[in-house]
């Protein structure tokens, strides 16, 4: 997606977004996309790979600047992993159109994004901004190199942050604690790029909006596989306009495209419907 959080992160110029038949339709009828409360992902083990990272990275290598800080950064991702009081809410993409995988996993349709277009024109509840793009990585390498790069970023910010207050009249524990609770949440969104290499053929970039207690009221719950998921409703436009980014729907496995020509007719006349072209075994 554009504006990915990481500098070399590569984007595509559009992302596919794959619901079901409800989704479909609560998508062009209202305009709006749902972001997902992290916590309730399809992967068990987000959020957790950044403290386990950093571990091994202390134990392998002995010529980090500041591992003491390092050491108290998996303190806190670890103390904090399961009563996070900031709530991070996530939407997701594939580069991928057609990937049989996902329309089994996560509905029959796939729903292509201009993603710089959508980027831009996100909004949340009453007016809610602070989105960020985040390209997802999956390979055991790339996640530990993802997290040294994370590391060497808070290493130097201690350095700065000791030289520019460490000989003011500030008090250090005020600036400490400011130093840590930044490279908290800094820690926190490189989190959110991980993911297990299980999931490596999903190719996914994400928008993340973080919702603090103050916006708590925005947050909404819907009813999955028996589950109670936390959500959060964003808008991204018009479908009648032609500017909207979202501009095609890639029908799956076993769908009618002539139903999506009849939502498209009333609700997004500028999309383009493309068939399936393969059926699957029922």
């Amino acid at each position: 997606m554009a504006k990915a959080y990481w500098e070399n992160a590569e984007s595509a110029d559009y992302g596919f977004h794959y619901t079901s038949a409800a989704g479909l339709v609560g998508i062009l009828t209202t305009g709006s996309l749902w972001m997902t409360d992290q916590r309730f992902m399809n992967d068990p083990n987000e959020g957790r790979y950044c403290a386990s990272e950093l571990d091994k990275l202390l134990q392998s290598r002995e010529d980090l600047e500041s591992p003491a800080l390092l050491k108290d950064c998996v303190k806190l991702l670890r103390a904090h992993q399961d009563q996070e009081q900031r709530q991070r809410f996530v939407v997701c993409f594939s580069e991928k159109p057609a990937s049989l995988s996902q329309f089994r996993a996560y509905g029959v349709y796939a729903l292509a994004f201009n993603s710089k277009s959508l980027y831009d024109g996100l909004e949340g509840p009453g007016g809610l901004k602070g989105f960020i793009g985040i390209k997802v990585t999956y390979s055991a390498d790339e996640k530990a190199q993802r997290v040294e790069q994370a590391s060497k970023f808070a290493c130097e910010t201690e350095t700065w942050a000791r030289k520019t207050y460490g000989r003011s009249k500030l008090d250090e524990g005020l600036w400490k604690s400011a130093l840590y609770n930044g490279l908290y949440q800094h820690f926190q969104f490189v989190e959110l790029g991980l993911k297990a290499e299980a999931f490596e053929e999903e190719a996914e970039s994400r928008i993340v909006l973080q919702v603090n207690e103050e916006n708590s009221s925005s947050i909404n719950c819907r009813e999955s596989g028996g589950r109670i998921i936390p959500y959060v409703p964003v808008q991204f436009g018009s479908p009648t306009s032609e500017t909207c980014p979202l501009t095609g729907v890639v029908c799956g496995p076993n769908t009618d495209h002539r139903a999506v020509e009849m939502l498209k007719a009333r609700y997004a006349p500028h999309l383009k419907v493309t068939p399936s072209n393969f059926q699957l075994r029922t």
